[in-house]
């Protein structure tokens, strides 16, 4: 849905869904290893979209970095890479 969303020209309905979806997600504890594996439920995915699709559409380069920075889950070299 979130595709269909921005090949439609509504990356404001995108960014509704995928918030909605993160505040909804268990996050992943690196150290204990429960709430299953980041790569398996396809946040790293999911913030690509976010970061480099959605946000930037919508004029939000300054949140999309301040996201990143306080991102905990994907490793520092990920985070550098979006």
């Amino acid at each position: 849905m979130v595709y269909c969303s921005l090949k439609l020209g509504t990356p404001d309905f995108a960014r509704v869904m995928i918030e909605d979806w993160l505040a909804r997600r268990e996050p992943y504890d690196s150290s204990s290893g429960q709430s299953g594996n980041i790569s398996e439920d396809g946040y790293e995915k999911v913030l690509e979209l976010y970061c480099l699709h959605i946000l930037p559409r919508l004029g939000q380069w300054d949140y999309t970095k301040e996201f990143l920075e306080y991102e905990s889950e994907l490793p520092v070299q990920r985070r550098e890479v979006r």
